[in-house]
């Protein structure tokens, strides 16, 4: 069954992520997963850029880590609830290191192909109280 295989594909995706084990994150990827978030980075499109911006996120917060709260899946779509977590210890989309740590629920979607590789991914989060939490912006700020 699709759901069963892409919910397997997302378990590996994320032991391989909490071990920054990009080349076991690489065979959860499509060839041709877009990469939306990417190209303001100048990253592009494909497995590539993707893993190099999962590569940035490993720099910046070497101790990155993920919890599944909450998977459901049906067909090639799965909709996952994580928490998490990590220090900001080094440059981050421009942004200097602050030394300081995140805690962020994330809702996220992922499209899987038929080989149950992502093929895109959606996720959704505050960035402003992520950004609040690195000290960029004020806790204040929008009160």
């Amino acid at each position: 069954m699709a759901a069963d295989r892409n919910r397997t594909t997302l378990q590996q995706f994320y032991t391989a992520f909490n071990q920054h084990d990009i080349e076991a994150i690489a065979p959860c990827i499509a060839d041709d997963i877009a990469v939306p978030h990417g190209e303001p980075l100048g990253l592009g499109h494909g497995r590539e850029a993707y893993l190099k911006f999962v590569s940035l996120w490993f720099e910046a917060f070497p101790d990155m880590h993920t919890e599944v709260l909450q998977m459901v899946a049906e067909d090639n779509l799965v909709a996952i609830r994580l928490r998490n977590t990590g220090t900001h210890e080094g440059e981050f989309m421009g942004i200097p290191a602050t030394g300081r740590r995140f805690d962020l629920e994330v809702g996220h979607f992922s499209r899987h192909n038929d080989d149950g590789e992502i093929i895109e991914e959606l996720p959704y989060f505050d960035q402003l109280a992520f950004l609040q939490q690195l000290g960029v912006i004020p806790e204040d700020a929008l009160a």
